[in-house]
């Protein structure tokens, strides 16, 4: 199989800060995503 690269944009809502959105991908969504078979690789959202 290809590796793809896939970027994703996400339009936080009002009261959503960058800081939120960063703690809760780190603590919660890199760990769920990493933990699956069909994912090699998701890194940390950058700036």
């Amino acid at each position: 199989m290809n590796e793809k690269t896939l970027i994703v944009f996400f339009n936080l809502k009002e009261h959503v800060t960058d800081s939120d959105y960063l703690q809760w991908a780190k603590e919660s969504d890199l760990p769920t995503v990493n933990s699956l078979e069909s994912v090699k690789s998701y890194q940390k959202p950058s700036r």
